[in-house]
């Protein structure tokens, strides 16, 4: 590029105010890039002292138009390109993941270069809030800060906590771009429809010839050697299965730690239905004593949890005994969850402490919360002042949700547990998944005792 001549440096070659934003950071790039090339065959020489009066003028030039550039850029950035209510419209309410450009020069761009990519975070107030405006005529432009979950993979782990934690000003993105602008994508915070989780593949696998209790304990033994965190429950599980396919494995010590009921000196009545109900599943034929074991166990232990999921749901054992006619389909649904429900791990092996549910928690979930015991002769749900709020998922949906959010909240459980705390998020910090807010709680000991979603 030629000299200037005397006191053209002063004068734009072009008025930038006319440059659309591309233009504009094209130039900016240019003019940056001749500057910093000036100046290190500058301090090549010695510096300013030493260089050449034409070298000095160039760079002088160059500064002048890059300063001219960003002076322009701070003139957009007032302007407001994009308000808060349109980000939400073009990329948050539909959970699309958008990349958003910065103005050079801006707090941002200093921050985290260019771009950033993420899905934009919303508290449940911020939203109801967006809702609302973006409903008025005329919708309201305002400034605000952005904040995104970000999966740009070059980004520094301390980006990715300051996008997520403190983020950016609208005022900053000079450019936003997502991969669909279609108005009619579903509009997943609004929707009260049944839904599906996100990018869910269904393999069909035979089982036929699968032994339940041998996989188990080849699963437990498998997360032994891999140094995996494993609660009571399937610890007691395994030396429960052990006792009837390798009993010679069960030592008297085992047995009293996991087995035995220290009050009778004799396997409590959940060992007891824990092992011949893995027996009976694994087809294995029980003695005449252990049937009549069974019976009475499994009656007992069921009898219980129906109680339990009665007392959730409101409904008298009365009003559950005709149940059998009017609703057959609750009726025996109830009878299922209570014969068939173990205590769980909710949690992967990310967790380093295990977060599980027993029956009583389970029950309370789910009888408060699930669409499938939203019946009329509940009079938890019935009742029109309560109103609780439900999943919208199907069963083996919403145990699966459970589970999602559990490992997606999985180092603040560990930070939270590992001091002894428990774990909560609750109201405003309600964990946000595919268009709905759940509050959830977790005692010191990994016992979920509260999972739903808000209204």
């Amino acid at each position: 590029m030629d000299k200037p001549e005397q006191g053209e440096e002063s004068q734009p070659i072009i008025p930038y105010s006319e440059l659309d934003d591309k233009m504009l950071a094209i130039a900016h790039m240019t003019w940056e890039q001749m500057a910093t090339q000036k100046l290190e065959q500058i301090q090549s020489v010695g510096g300013f002292d030493k260089a050449n009066q034409e070298d000095l003028n160039a760079f002088g030039w160059y500064m002048h138009h890059y300063a001219a550039i960003m002076d322009e850029f701070k003139t957009r950035m007032q302007a407001l390109k994009f308000s808060i209510q349109e980000i939400y419209q073009y990329v948050g309410r539909t959970d699309r993941s958008g990349i958003f450009r910065f103005y050079p020069g801006s707090p941002a761009h200093r921050q985290f270069g260019e771009e950033a990519q993420g899905v934009v975070l919303y508290s449940k107030r911020e939203r109801d809030t967006l809702e609302q405006e973006i409903q008025s005529s005329p919708v309201p432009r305002t400034d605000g800060v952005i904040r995104i979950k970000s999966h740009k993979y070059q980004e520094s782990e301390q980006n990715v906590d300051l996008l997520k934690s403190q983020g950016f000003e609208v005022t900053e993105v000079m450019e936003l771009l997502t991969f669909s602008m279609d108005d009619n994508a579903p509009h997943i915070y609004a929707d009260k429809a049944i839904k599906e989780i996100p990018n869910t593949i269904d393999i069909k696998l035979n089982l036929n010839g699968i032994d339940p209790a041998i996989s188990f304990l080849h699963l437990i033994e498998y997360q032994k050697e891999a140094g995996v965190p494993i609660p009571r429950h399937e610890m007691v599980r395994y030396y429960a299965y052990l006792s009837f396919i390798k009993p010679e494995s069960v030592t008297h010590e085992i047995a009293s730690e996991y087995l035995i009921d220290p009050d009778t000196g004799a396997f409590s009545d959940e060992i007891t239905y824990e092992i011949l109900n893995a027996k009976f599943d694994r087809g294995d034929e029980l003695s005449t004593l252990e049937q009549e074991q069974f019976k009475a166990v499994s009656s007992k232990i069921i009898t219980g949890r129906v109680e339990l999921v009665l007392k959730g749901l409101g409904i008298s054992k009365k009003t559950y005994a005709k149940l059998r006619q009017s609703n057959s389909e609750a009726f025996w649904g109830i009878i299922g969850i209570a014969r068939d429900f173990q205590t769980e791990t909710v949690s992967g092996p990310e967790s380093k402490y295990p977060i599980f549910w027993d029956f009583d928690r389970f029950a309370h979930v789910l009888t408060r919360h699930y669409k499938g015991f939203k019946i009329a002769e509940s009079t938890y749900f019935s009742n029109p002042v309560q109103q609780p709020t439900a999943f919208q998922y199907t069963y083996r949906d919403t145990i699966r949700l459970v589970k999602i959010v559990v490992k997606n909240l999985s180092k603040e459980i560990d930070a939270r547990l590992s001091n002894g705390e428990p774990f909560s998020r609750q109201g405003q910090q309600a964990y946000y998944y595919n268009g709905n807010y759940y509050a959830i709680r977790i005692a010191p000991n990994g016992r979920l005792m509260q999972f739903h979603p808000l209204q």
